[in-house]
């Protein structure tokens, strides 16, 4: 029975090959680093024997078929369905069993959570799938960083609000580096058995702290995702939320004393960009309640902004007042594809390409933003040219999603 454990980072491919035929023998192992960027390394041992070598992945499935095809090159394994399993130490999946079979239904729970783990989730997601189209039916495991601190007592892990929160939104204190402090606890019972209560620390790049007693969870530094509690290589840890709000009002007042700025004031909306709302309005001799879902107000001689995807253009518009709609236009291009479908279909190199130029985010977390998910927004206009007249055209610079 041959096993593949695999660790996926944001940037990196981690993995060890086992064969529990005799035991827990390692076959093979090694990795890969710097994944959708350029300088990136692939090191792999087989057979005892290391090899090294540069070599830039466009994402992690172009990494994982990479390996694959290494391993059965050298003989480790026989062909992709060789494995038997393959196991995940995955990041976020909120409630779920510390160790459960991948499903569908798992993957969905996972991408729940991606705004909790947005650097984690989507290359577990990502990779998860992609081993899933080669494999086939070879079950797949994961085991979660949450669930060592599944023992944490409620009142440690509800915080002080709405328990509709919890329930409805599963905002309660999970902790991760659960396999971290489980080693920690593990072998201070084998060398000091004596020790009932340990403080374990797991410092690094992603820093926590875990209370053990009797070799259970019962505290953890971190809460609803890894940003929480100490401060990390790139997170701040704890911060209240009102030190956010004193910088923009000390901010803001800042520029309204600033003499360099002219003064000005409008009594109307000069552009409208007000889209996803209802509104009672007059139409065709009645008053009626109009929706606008995915569409702004286009009355006659109105300003509104139609924005293009990531990356693409977006127009400053003039309304025609159009009355077969309702004064309306549409908000946007639309999608062209569901997420997931987006997800599976495009890369980070087909990202990046599309993207070139403009400043926003280039990885797998918005790879369901690229913009050929989207319609074409020239393609839009054109559709609506009996609705608006476009005044501007805007070219993208900035991008921020989120």
């Amino acid at each position: 029975m041959k096993v593949l454990v695999s660790n996926i980072g944001s940037t990196s491919f981690k993995f060890r090959l086992f064969d529990m035929a005799d035991g827990e023998r390692e076959i093979a192992s090694g990795g890969a680093d710097r994944i959708g960027h350029t300088g990136g390394k692939l090191k792999l041992v087989i057979g005892g024997e290391t090899s090294a070598s540069e070599c830039d992945f466009a994402d992690h499935g172009a990494c994982i078929q990479t390996v694959l095809a290494e391993l059965i090159t050298a003989g480790a394994l026989a062909d992709a369905k060789d494995l038997d399993a393959v196991a995940f130490k995955a990041v976020m999946g909120g409630d779920c069993d510390p160790v459960v079979r991948v499903d569908e239904a798992l993957l969905e729970r996972m991408e729940y959570f991606v705004p909790v783990a947005p650097a984690h989730n989507p290359p577990y997601i990502a990779a998860m799938r992609m081993f899933g189209q080669v494999l086939g039916d070879t079950p797949f495991v994961a085991a979660f960083e949450p669930g060592f601190h599944r023992t944490i007592p409620s009142r440690r892990r509800y915080y002080a609000a709405p328990l509709e929160w919890a329930h409805k939104y599963g905002v309660k204190r999970y902790g991760f580096h659960g396999a971290s402090h489980r080693y920690i606890a593990t072998r201070m019972a084998e060398v000091m058995p004596e020790a009932v209560r340990v403080i374990s620390c797991h410092l690094g790049g992603s820093s926590s702290t875990c209370a053990i007693r009797d070799g259970q969870s019962v505290a953890t530094s971190m809460g609803l995702s890894p940003q929480t509690g100490l401060p990390q290589g790139s997170r701040v840890g704890d911060l209240d939320v009102y030190s956010l709000k004193l910088m923009m009002t000390q901010t803001v007042e800042a520029l309204q004393l600033c003499a360099e700025l002219p003064y000005f004031e409008s009594d109307i909306v000069a552009v409208n960009c007000h889209h996803n709302y209802v509104a009672k309005e007059h139409h065709f001799g009645d008053n009626v309640w109009v929706t606008r879902k995915g569409a702004v107000r286009a009355g006659l001689d109105e300003l509104g902004i139609i924005p293009g995807s990531m990356g693409a253009r977006s127009f400053i518009v003039r309304g025609k007042g159009n009355p077969l709609s309702f004064n309306s236009c549409s908000h946007g291009a639309g999608r062209a594809m569901s997420r997931t479908a987006a997800r599976k279909r495009f890369t980070v190199a087909d990202h990046v390409a599309a993207t070139a130029g403009i400043e926003c985010r280039k990885d797998e977390g918005v790879i369901d933003e690229t913009p050929a998910a989207y319609k074409d927004i020239d393609a839009v206009m054109a559709a609506q040219a009996d609705l608006v007249d476009i005044v501007h055209t805007l070219r993208q610079v900035v991008c921020v999603k989120g």
